[in-house]
């Protein structure tokens, strides 16, 4: 089914149930208070007007809150079923795509309309070289589709990475960057600042990789780079977002100002960014005042992130714009980390239970990260077998998409587990670090 088809399936959803809410004369308050329906206000508003897709408990509690006789119920499964079916049809083609382009640079199934990129384009041979003409021609009629394809190329990668993590898309990466700054060391003019603008995202992109695989130093080595290019570029939009992804550096080394200064860099050209660049750099400015244990200023930047998060329907590859990951799901998941950097896990264990519900079961990495979260917030309030549990599950997702980072934070969480509770489920849970360790 085509994402509009689900999208207006959604809106009907919300509408059937502002319609049952009105028709019993209760405020979106009301249905929370006197209908015992666990959300919030604003999530109400946001699911009736279909931005907001919550869980099966939900449509339960307001199918016996209004009388509705399950009708809503029904509905929702069919909007469920929908989603489910669109994530598989996504995976799959993700994995299509991945695969097709790795035969294209290969060579192996490379058709022959497609130009050489090695001989024709790329090659360093003394006719090319001595040839100004030659490059000229090899310029105008090749480069204009080499830039492309690296476009469409990266938009595959992003996704590839949301789907199956850094294992499958940082080699990809860094051939791309080889080819791009091949380019770049003499290309002129337009071309030259499509190509900086290109070359800015795919070095983002590999930092971010090369974070997930817990190599900081090339990540920010990379994030370094990135900043580079967009500045030759004049790319301000990309400048704003090298400035987030620094922040979120900062943030791992658990330096506050860094952190709130870097965020708000990020916001400085805020008029160029789309809605969901916003909410990131919102949000990763609340991280930085956790760090410094201001819960006021935390919890207010996280409130205003929601007025601009990514829909849950995006297809998360970057093509509307950056941030596109930022969804209400996403900034209630870093809701609860700054919850457990305030040392409040017992609330961040509420906000991570909701949260778990919305992502969606095809992005396992990030379906991964909250996990581990959870965990640690269950192991900070005694849960230790529901800790084990969470966590257990985390060692697979962690080994499959090569995420070093979450390996490390699941083993720490086991590693405070096991020294605070002897239970079979703990049991389990070393044998599964010793197979990650194995693996």
């Amino acid at each position: 089914m085509e994402p509009r088809a689900i999208a207006q399936m959604k809106t009907d959803l919300g509408l059937m149930l502002a319609g049952l809410r009105e028709a019993k004369g209760w405020t979106q308050q009301q249905l929370i208070t006197e209908g015992q329906v666990r959300t919030s206000r604003s999530s109400v508003a946001n699911t009736e007007t279909g931005r907001q897709f919550p869980d099966e408990r939900f449509w339960t509690e307001c199918d016996r809150a209004l009388d509705a006789e399950e009708t809503l119920l029904v509905a929702y499964r069919q909007v469920f079923d929908a989603l489910q079916e669109q994530k598989r049809a996504e995976a799959v083609a993700a994995r299509q795509r991945l695969e097709d382009q790795r035969k294209l640079w290969s060579g192996s199934t490379q058709p022959a309309a497609e130009p050489d990129w090695d001989r024709s384009l790329f090659a360093t041979t003394t006719s090319t070289a001595a040839s100004p003409i030659g490059m000229r021609v090899a310029q105008g009629s090749q480069l204009d589709a080499a830039i492309e394809h690296l476009k469409e190329t990266w938009h595959t990668l992003v996704r590839t990475d949301n789907l199956f993590g850094p294992r499958h898309a940082l080699a990809s990466v860094q051939q791309q960057l080889a080819i791009l700054e091949s380019l770049l060391g003499y290309v002129r003019g337009e071309q030259r600042y499509e190509a900086l603008t290109l070359a800015s995202k795919y070095a983002e992109s590999a930092a971010w990789l090369y974070e997930d695989t817990a190599d900081m130093g090339s990540a920010e080595n990379w994030t370094r780079q990135a900043l580079e290019w967009a500045t030759e570029a004049g790319d301000q939009t990309m400048v704003s977002w090298t400035m987030f992804r620094r922040s979120q550096q900062a943030t791992t080394r658990q330096n506050a100002v860094q952190t709130i200064s870097l965020a708000q860099a990020a916001q400085r050209n805020e008029s160029l960014l789309m809605g969901p660049a916003r909410a990131a750099a919102r949000q990763q400015e609340a991280h930085g005042f956790a760090l410094e244990g201001d819960e006021r200023e935390c919890q207010k930047r996280l409130d205003e992130a929601h007025e601009f998060a990514a829909s849950p329907d995006t297809s998360r590859d970057g093509r509307t714009g950056h941030g596109d990951f930022c969804t209400l799901s996403y900034i209630e998941v870093q809701r609860a980390n700054c919850w457990l950097t305030l040392g409040r896990p017992d609330l961040a264990v509420p906000v991570l239970e909701r949260a778990m519900t919305q992502i969606p079961k095809v992005y396992h990495r990030d379906r991964g990260q909250a996990q581990v979260r959870l965990s640690k917030a269950y192991a900070e309030v005694g849960h230790y077998d529901a800790a084990a549990a969470q966590v257990a599950s985390v060692f697979h997702i962690a080994r499959d998409s090569g995420s070093t980072r979450m390996l490390v934070e699941a083993v720490s969480v086991a590693r405070v587990i096991a020294a605070e509770c002897d239970s079979p489920v703990v049991s389990d849970l070393l044998a599964a670090v010793r197979g990650a360790k194995e693996a």
